[in-house]
């Protein structure tokens, strides 16, 4: 498994609009790509999130950032700041408690 980490600044008051366009329009297009296993995004701050998704593999990865590159673009309009990854690499641990 593969996982890469992103970090958003949104502009204040933009967090439900942009959560709306994801559930709306960016999340089936996600949902669509193979090997593609899901996403978890995190408030640290009033205006900041953390998000990491997970891949089969580092190539679906690759894949997957050639969908997502139309998908930030139209995103961007919610953020004060361009979308940045902080960090991506081979999962070397996974617990989920079902939640």
């Amino acid at each position: 498994m593969y996982a890469r980490f992103y970090r958003f600044h949104f502009k204040q008051g933009s967090l439900e609009d942009a959560l709306q366009y994801f559930d709306e329009q960016a999340k089936p297009m996600i949902e669509s790509v193979d090997g593609h296993l899901g996403i978890k995004s995190v408030m640290v701050g009033e205006t900041e999130s953390v998000m990491v998704s997970f891949y089969r593999d580092k190539e679906v990865a690759e894949k997957t950032s050639e969908v997502a590159a139309s998908l930030f673009e139209k995103f961007s309009q919610w953020l004060s700041s361009s979308p940045e990854v902080i960090g991506e690499g081979e999962v070397v641990r996974s617990v989920n408690l079902g939640h």
